[in-house]
């Protein structure tokens, strides 16, 4: 038998994948095909508000972790003053560093307590810890959703399943006959 889970964990659920679908976008907005710049500080920023953003939704405590935001900030507002490549690596790599320093301090561990094999974990071992979390979340949506009168999102899951490969055979076919549809595929794709 299905375990039923609060309809507000999943709306929970929801919301950070949109979040992150929101994110992806503008990722693939700002870096495809483009060169670093400004574009590091933007969607920087954009991580922090919606950071900000859950941090309000969530009621997290962020007074401990509130300096982490300058050196992120720092971090992000130099690849537009320096455009060489190895630089411009390590800021980013830092940037991640610390976002992944201030997530985990969200999480209530204590940074200022931490020592180098605690920092290393963060890098290395969290962003699984992470991973595992985001099939976690998104497994609250396959199911059955208590205060709801559907049943849950199977219905629609199997329905998209079943649409997905006769749109994946009908684009294909599409694309191969017009130059025109082939052209906007390449385009949105």
């Amino acid at each position: 038998m299905d375990q039923e889970i609060p309809y507000k964990q999943v709306r929970n659920s929801l919301l950070v994948i949109a979040a992150s679908l929101v994110l992806a976008l503008v990722f693939n907005y700002l870096f495809f095909e483009k060169m670093v710049g400004v574009s590091v500080l933007v969607f920087t920023g954009l991580v922090l508000i919606i950071i900000a953003w859950f941090i309000v939704r969530f009621k997290y405590n962020y007074q401990s972790s509130l300096w982490l935001v300058v050196p992120i900030l720092f971090f992000a507002v130099m690849p537009i003053f320096r455009a060489n490549d190895f630089l411009t690596f390590l800021n980013c790599a830092a940037i991640f560093g610390l976002l992944l320093i201030l997530a985990r301090s969200l999480s209530k561990d204590k940074i200022l307590n931490f020592g180098l094999v605690d920092y290393a974990a963060t890098v290395v071992v969290w962003p699984f810890k992470y991973l595992r979390n985001a099939f976690i979340t998104l497994g609250f949506i396959g199911k059955n959703v208590k205060g709801t009168s559907t049943g849950g999102w199977k219905p629609v899951v199997v329905g998209f399943l079943v649409a997905l490969p006769v749109l994946l055979f009908f684009g294909a076919l599409f694309s191969s006959a017009d130059l025109a549809f082939r052209a906007f595929l390449d385009n949105a794709l």
